[in-house]
């Protein structure tokens, strides 16, 4: 994640920064006096950085983070003097990423929406009924999607709700469908009405798109590929989308482990757009 031309950061679950545009790294030893700590997450807005840190416990799951003690944490882009700006208790773990746009930030919690400007937080409701995922096309509009778990093999709902005014109160929009299955994998938003929701089954991996804010939805993308899903799924204009498809396939090509026993169509690839997530191609290097 890059701040700036010089000021970087890598994160996952240690972090690593550079103030060189990356010809050196540093790996950072201790976050707002945590010294074994886990990054969940983090992003850049105006001139700060923001990240989701837990203790180091990986406990029961063996997943470090959880079951830990989950804090927001806020520099100066250029600094790693972080310091905490919100504590959420022990035996917490968001999973969400945080969201950014502008200097904005948002984090989502049990007890609502996180609003973060500078080092000011206001909590805001979120629609009843389901947790969800979270995109931001401008500092004040938001775009949210949650739904019901499936049952007895059936898919359940998947709602999409819009707020223009940083979540103090909420539209619900039109369904967009299930695309490939009801498991939620990324949402982003972006200008003009363009949206792009992660879809996720046994079966496959796929992207449902609008480009009218959301008064209808089309699969752009998909994969018959066992739920291999997709990360960093953004916006890089009103136009620009990109995507990776079958990001664990990577980290095994990145650690020499063996891939899964079921092929994967096009695995480990970056997928991007140019007509606002309509049609997709895949992006080559070499």
């Amino acid at each position: 994640m890059l701040a700036n031309s010089r000021d970087g950061y890598v994160y996952g679950p240690g972090l690593w920064v550079t103030h060189d545009g990356g010809w050196a790294w540093q790996r950072i030893s201790e976050v707002a006096g945590i010294s074994a700590f886990y990054v969940a997450s983090m992003v850049t807005a105006g001139s700060s950085v923001y990240a989701l840190v837990s203790n180091w416990d990986t406990g029961a799951s063996g997943v470090g983070g959880r079951g830990g003690h989950t804090r927001l944490v806020r520099a100066p882009v250029g600094s790693e003097d972080f310091t905490v700006l919100d504590d959420f208790g022990p035996h917490s773990y968001l999973s969400q990423p945080l969201v950014a746009s502008g200097s904005t930030v948002y984090v989502l919690e049990p007890a609502g929406l996180v609003r973060v400007q500078g080092t000011a937080l206001t909590t805001q409701t979120l629609p009843p009924g389901c947790p969800g995922q979270l995109a931001a096309s401008s500092p004040t509009n938001l775009l949210f999607v949650c739904g019901e778990a499936a049952g007895q093999g059936s898919f359940g709902t998947r709602e999409v709700y819009g707020s223009t005014n940083s979540g103090n109160t909420w539209t619900r929009l039109n369904n967009p469908g299930q695309g490939y299955g009801y498991d939620p994998d990324g949402v982003a938003a972006a200008s003009e009405g363009h949206a792009v929701i992660g879809t996720v089954s046994g079966g496959g991996s796929g992207l449902l798109v609008t480009t009218d804010y959301a008064r209808t939805w089309a699969v752009r993308l998909g994969f018959n590929d066992a739920a291999t899903g997709f990360t960093d799924l953004a916006f890089q204009s009103a136009s620009q989308a990109v995507v990776v498809h079958d990001p664990q396939y990577a980290l095994e090509a990145q650690y020499g482990t063996s891939p899964g026993p079921i092929p994967v169509p096009s695995p480990a690839t970056l997928w991007m757009s140019s007509d606002a997530a309509v049609s997709w191609h895949r992006v080559t290097f070499g």
